[in-house]
């Protein structure tokens, strides 16, 4: 997801009645976040509240832990690649992973905030760039926070929606303007009711194939033993 005038990320739209949830809540999905850039636990509470708000406007919940940084070398990486803008396979992950590093690397696009792997089922799926997000909060009006949590809710929608596609307005825009930002500020953007059932069906597949086998996450420990664009967003 990018931005427009060097930025990126951003939404619309109060937090509203569960506008775009197709029917009751189902399990939620499990997110662990690497804090290599040493953001610390209030900031990153703060951020994922607001990623939290977003997909729970869609009917989708989240549970969120802490990853151990030392973890991430012995995780099997899945560079499972898209087909015509999505995955071959419909099944979610069991976990999300999520990485926010200190800084992009050189020759990123300074648009770019981070990115997803859509159609991966281990290792990480999501990396964000914290210096990225800093430039954003510091020249539009949402917080770093807010930032963050916006950055996380797009890459997070490319993976639950099995997609590395964009839309032209929402929450899976790909380039976002001031004017979004400013919506961003203050208000959720939501999925739209099409991504939310969407999201909805794919989450009822995932979980029809894994219920036998599912235990409810209690700590980062037990987290590691449920799992093992082209950058999506940029």
């Amino acid at each position: 997801m990018t931005l427009t005038g060097g930025r990126k990320c951003g939404l619309l739209l109060g937090l509203c009645a569960l506008s775009g949830a197709s029917g009751p809540l189902l399990g939620p999905v499990h997110i662990v976040v690497y804090d290599d850039a040493a953001l610390g636990p209030e900031l990153l509470t703060t951020a994922e509240k607001v990623t939290g708000k977003i997909l729970l406007s869609s009917g989708t919940e989240a549970t969120w832990n802490a990853g151990v940084l030392a973890e991430r070398s012995r995780l099997t990486r899945d560079a499972s690649p898209l087909i015509e803008g999505h995955c071959a396979s419909p099944l979610l992950p069991d976990i999300v992973r999520v990485q926010v590093l200190a800084h992009a690397p050189a020759g990123r696009s300074r648009q770019t905030l981070g990115f997803s792997l859509p159609c991966s089922r281990t290792g990480i799926q999501i990396t964000i760039y914290a210096d990225r997000v800093e430039e954003v909060s510091q020249r539009m009006l949402p917080g770093f926070s807010r930032v963050l949590g916006y950055a996380m809710a797009h890459e997070l929608g490319h993976v639950l929606l099995r997609s590395g596609g964009h839309e032209d307005s929402g929450l899976m825009k790909g380039v976002w303007s001031k004017v979004d930002w400013q919506r961003a500020a203050f208000s959720i953007i939501p999925f739209t009711p099409a991504q939310a059932r969407q999201m909805a069906e794919q989450g009822r597949n995932r979980r029809v194939s894994n219920w036998l086998s599912y235990r409810p996450a209690r700590s980062v420990d037990h987290l590691a033993e449920l799992a093992g664009f082209s950058p999506a967003a940029q």
